[in-house]
């Protein structure tokens, strides 16, 4: 996000704030308010909202704190200025025991991974339902690239094409995934990590194709709550278990931050059978932790 776009996301999350004046009526923060609140000029908070400010980092610890971010607050407000909060370079690491536990006591399958679609960890109900055999999870790991949802999506390797349908099924997926990620991602375009994972796709040709057909596509209106965007169900076409239907939730931000995303594939009823099956199958609820790449 270049500095024009910061500003415009300054300005947003000031005016979203109110303040009582002196007669005791509530206000909307003004340029100067926020200026008093973060110790800087009013011409200083005036050009930061214009977008003319070079040396942005300097002022972030003086915004964040006016605006009286948390730590996941603060991670998200400097990665969208293109930076990387210096307290917060792995966000999931501290919530790691809570996220273990979350990942073992339910029998369903579940995916961790960060905003930009890095896996951070999945359960063995997840490792079945896509096939991940020990060879498949060597090759997640390997490359500059590492476990990324795109690259699966992609890579011939995991065979994601047979375990949704067909080609045309994973063509209308794919599609939707990329409106999703565009969707998700918009605010850290300007990071490394981004650049590096488009960079890094492009040597695939159909990604090169979609991609530029998704930024055509009609803007994505189904959303959870907390409004992230969601999918209405999704479709695996399992080679031994056969069709499985699940609904995927998406866990609210508040347990883990808003930089670590947590899926949960909640299976439909009418295909409770097919899914038992596949539970069956599973002895042991196994855990799998990648090393997630830091957005910077």
């Amino acid at each position: 996000m270049g500095n024009r776009e910061f500003g415009l996301f300054i300005n947003a999350l000031r005016r979203q704030r109110t303040f009582f004046d002196e007669q005791g009526v509530l206000r909307q923060w003004t340029q100067t308010e926020l200026a008093r609140r973060a110790n800087l000029s009013t011409r200083q908070v005036s050009k930061i909202e214009q977008g003319d400010v070079i040396d942005l980092r300097r002022l972030l610890d003086s915004l964040a704190d006016a605006f009286q971010l948390n730590e996941s607050e603060k991670a998200e407000f400097y990665t969208i200025a293109g930076f990387v909060y210096p307290n917060t370079q792995k966000p999931h690491t501290h919530n790691r025991a809570a996220l273990e536990l979350f990942l073992r006591q339910f029998p369903y399958p579940m995916t961790a991974r960060s905003i930009l679609g890095d896996y951070v960890a999945f359960n063995s109900y997840n490792q079945t339902l896509y096939g991940y055999t020990p060879e498949k999870l060597h090759h997640l790991n390997e490359g500059e690239l590492g476990p990324n949802l795109l690259r699966v999506l992609f890579d011939p390797e995991f065979d994601y094409m047979t375990y949704i349908g067909g080609e045309s099924k994973w063509r209308r997926d794919v599609r939707l995934s990329l409106q999703f990620f565009r969707a998700r991602t918009f605010r850290y375009i300007a990071t490394a990590r981004y650049r590096q994972i488009i960079q890094a796709m492009k040597h695939f040709a159909a990604f090169d194709r979609l991609w530029d057909l998704s930024s055509n596509d009609p803007q994505i209106e189904l959303s959870n709550p907390d409004g992230t965007p969601t999918r209405p169900f999704t479709s695996i076409h399992h080679p031994e278990f056969g069709l499985l239907e699940f609904m995927p939730l998406r866990v609210p931000p508040r347990h883990f931050g808003p930089l670590l995303e947590l899926i949960v594939l909640v299976p439909i009823a009418v295909r409770e059978e097919n899914y038992q099956r596949l539970r069956a199958s599973i002895q042991q609820n196994k855990l799998y932790f990648f090393d997630e790449r830091p957005v910077e």
